[in-house]
């Protein structure tokens, strides 16, 4: 007889940005039934943590096995998975992606039933769910954390909630802790469901049965100018600081080396928000040279053009004429144009023939609109050679043209009195209006000095002493982890 026993996996492998959508549990395409749900949201400073209780329903004669599917945002990052065997809740092991594969294949040469959830193109989260028994239930439990952004002195969250069909039970808790103001619920509002003072935290809670969750949540956190926010648990801790800088003007380049991405991965691209910053930059900078290359695996295209007094329209003729077709080489432009005073790279960062690679001795601006895209590699070319990137997904136009007109904040380490603390971030990172930084290996009467400015110079130094006294949370061992 099969033994029955789940071996659940988390496989680490490149991770990119992708519209949130509630999770579904598919066998043969056909969409399997959630017959409850449970969600509960816990937000510490700038970092919420959502898990989702989910319980599917087969109501087969037959054992099934179907696929999870659960599509994260930029910048979400599951941090539990677990499956119900036997009655009993199995939690995940984090592995590498080559050592999650070898132990896969051999687990099921031994005839067990393995569970492996598998990170994506796109942040795409898929696992294989077996058994599913006939006219029962199968319970899983997923979570995923996310960096809140600070707009307008609110922090916003949102919780998708776009099902279709009639749950069984549903339920939903919301903790915000260490809150001064109270969180308002912006959109999505649930009978029921209202924020109350709890023990310092900001609480709430609803149960409903027999009900359609189809209406997504928006919630909108107030974070009060200085706000600070410093939270321990043993020997961790958690900071959150809002940030407040002057913005310091970038020098106008007189050329720019502009690389357009014609791959087929980009027909589908937001054209109009692309152009409609380049057409603001242009209009900003007045006078400028652009080199051009339009690429795929191969250059396609390889012009120079005088912009006078923010006239683009050549340009912008040749960009609407793009034939999207083909992979994509990001090789064929590391040797092109390094004399340019600033690199443009428009491209999801989706290599099919190369790595994301430019020579970084400038600086590199990248700009993408598709959701479905390698935040993760496109980020990491920008910060490194002090650019910027402009996910136009999630930015408006005004942010978009000011980060390109404005160098960048950063945070450029920290100093501190304890010679054996851990903290993550560890070195230069791009902030905006607020920063938080955890860390373990604490000791009461720590301190700890947070260094800001741009470039290599500090402007800003933040003091921030660690006491006994400050807010308790358990929270705090998971975010540094």
């Amino acid at each position: 007889m099969k033994k029955t026993f789940a071996l659940i996996l988390m496989l680490l492998i490149m991770a990119v940005g992708y519209s949130q959508t509630p999770p579904v549990l598919k066998v043969n395409d056909k969409q399997l039934g959630l017959s409850s749900l449970d969600i509960k949201v816990d937000i510490v400073g700038n970092i919420a943590t959502t898990t989702y209780d989910m319980l599917f329903y087969n109501p087969t004669n037959s054992v099934l096995e179907g696929e999870l599917s659960f599509p994260l945002g930029e910048g979400h990052n599951v941090s539990r998975f677990a499956l119900d065997i036997n009655g009993k809740l199995r939690e995940a092991v984090v592995v590498d992606k080559e050592l999650g594969r070898i132990a896969f294949e051999q687990v099921v040469r031994r005839g067990v039933d393995p569970a492996l959830l598998e990170k994506g193109m796109g942040n795409n989260y898929k696992a294989r769910i077996y058994p599913i028994p006939a006219n029962g239930y199968k319970r899983v439990v997923l979570a995923y954390e996310q960096e809140l952004i600070l707009n307008v002195g609110n922090q916003n969250y949102n919780l998708p909630l776009n099902f279709k069909n009639t749950l069984d039970t549903f339920k939903l808790e919301i903790l915000v802790f260490n809150q001064i103001g109270q969180p308002v619920i912006e959109e999505g509002k649930i009978s029921g469901l209202e924020f109350s003072n709890w023990e310092k935290n900001y609480r709430t809670s609803v149960t409903k049965t027999r009900y359609i969750p189809n209406k997504s949540l928006l919630i909108k956190i107030p974070v009060p100018v200085d706000t600070e926010k410093i939270l321990v648990y043993d020997d961790y801790f958690y900071i959150y600081k809002t940030i407040f800088h002057q913005n310091r003007l970038r020098k106008k380049p007189s050329k720019i080396a502009l690389f357009w991405d014609a791959s087929l991965s980009m027909e589908n691209r937001d054209i109009e928000k692309e152009l409609d910053l380049l057409d603001k930059y242009f209009q900003y900078l007045k006078d400028v040279n652009v080199c051009f290359v339009s690429f795929s695996n191969t250059a396609l295209s390889d012009r120079e053009f005088n912009i006078i007094n923010g006239n683009w329209e050549e340009l912008k003729k040749e960009l609407l004429q793009t034939i999207y077709d083909g992979g994509t080489g990001y090789d064929i432009l590391f040797n092109k144009y390094n004399d340019a005073d600033v690199k443009f790279l428009f491209s999801d960062g989706i290599s099919s023939l190369s790595d994301v690679n430019l020579i970084k001795e400038k600086p590199v601006f990248v700009i993408n609109s598709i959701t479905k895209s390698n935040h993760s590699a496109l980020n990491h070319l920008a910060q490194s050679s002090n650019g910027v990137y402009l996910n136009l997904s999630a930015k408006s136009k005004s942010e978009g043209l000011s980060s390109l007109k404005f160098e960048s904040y950063k945070f450029l380490g920290y100093r501190s009195n304890s010679k054996g603390l851990e903290v993550y971030p560890k070195g230069s990172m791009s902030v905006s209006n607020d920063f938080s930084i955890s860390g373990k290996n604490v000791t009461n009467g720590d301190r700890i000095i947070l260094d800001f400015g741009y470039d290599n110079e500090i402007l800003q130094s933040i003091v921030v002493d660690i006491n006994e006294s400050k807010t308790s949370n358990t929270n705090i061992r998971r975010i540094w982890a």
